[in-house]
């Protein structure tokens, strides 16, 4: 897979396991770890998940079941149809959660981003389940925000999700291709988990479902003992 992939298993395992470790810190905006055997270049930033409804769904009950919304292109400029004029969609929530983080008053993302960059390292950003679509997010912004500069060189980031429910339509995946932002994003799933489907099913049925997961499954504590299958890009 190292192969296929160019990036070292080094730097995958240590993003599945800072991501699983950032569900024990959900108060935390993200969980940084730079000490990556044979990777000294590469630092993973990685967000915790939620099962809390309210970090799904957005609104009330009568709320669409993906929980959909236009994206804010003041923030994510190219995040769009240039040919049909129409703004990608995304998860209200999953993106309420990103912009939470991202405009935190303590700060801690953006120190955390800009200290990466001053140190010139490769920023992994990183997410289990609902940690996923917020890593997506972030690294989006960060191409958005540091790419397109002037002013500071920058290494390119790469998103690695575990097991991330849907985020976006396809208009905000024709546009990460467009702009070849494509290879920055490699996603894990496996067989068996329900989450990257769950945003499938009925609003009602994933109420229950959600409410039914708890946090300390054997799933989440021992993700190293599965199959994962990957696949790239948005």
């Amino acid at each position: 897979m190292e192969r296929e992939l160019g990036i070292k298993a080094e730097v995958i395992k240590k993003a599945l396991s800072v991501s699983i470790e950032a569900h024990k810190s959900p108060w935390k905006p993200c969980l940084v770890e730079g000490k990556i055997p044979n990777s000294p270049s590469h630092v993973v930033v990685a967000f915790p998940g939620s099962w809390s409804l309210t970090d799904w769904f957005a609104g009330d009950s009568k709320a669409k079941p993906f929980g959909e919304t236009k994206i804010d292109t003041k923030k994510f400029r190219s995040l769009k149809s240039i040919s049909k004029d129409v703004d990608a969609v995304v998860n209200e929530a999953f993106m309420t959660r990103f912009l939470r983080i991202l405009d935190d008053g303590s700060g801690t993302f953006r120190a955390e981003v800009r200290n990466a960059v001053k140190k010139n390292k490769q920023i992994v950003f990183a997410g289990h389940s609902s940690g996923g679509p917020i890593a997506i997010y972030a690294t989006v912004w960060f191409l958005e925000e540091y790419g397109r500069s002037n002013e500071t060189q920058t290494s390119r980031p790469l998103c690695l999700t575990f097991g991330s429910p849907l985020a976006a339509d396809c208009t905000f995946c024709h546009a990460v291709q467009r702009e070849g932002w494509s290879d920055c994003f490699v996603h894990f799933v496996t067989k068996q988990d329900i989450v990257p489907r769950i945003l499938l099913a009925p609003r009602s049925s994933t109420t229950e479902l959600l409410q039914e997961i708890p946090l300390s499954s054997t799933r989440i504590t021992k993700p190293t003992e599965q199959k994962w299958l990957c696949y790239l890009g948005m």
